[in-house]
């Protein structure tokens, strides 16, 4: 969503609360995912060695997620 589009949110949450409960699950989920030690480490292996640690990493975890992950 476009920066310029984001005042209604911000400025009436109440308004949105379903779009803000989902936003924080979905938070929630990527740092468990990809921010946990496990995630962490993950991360280190697939840039240490990314092809023998592409095969061991969590599924749904995206490069993006590891490259996150490692800071």
């Amino acid at each position: 969503m476009p920066e310029d589009q984001w005042a209604p949110y911000l400025t009436q949450p109440e308004a949105y609360a379903d779009l803000w409960a989902e936003a924080a699950l979905k938070g929630a989920a990527f740092v468990a995912r990809a921010l946990s030690p496990d995630g962490f480490e993950r991360a280190w292996e697939m840039t240490l060695r990314p092809k023998a640690a592409a095969a061991t990493a969590a599924p749904g975890m995206t490069w993006a997620d590891a490259e996150q992950a490692s800071g």
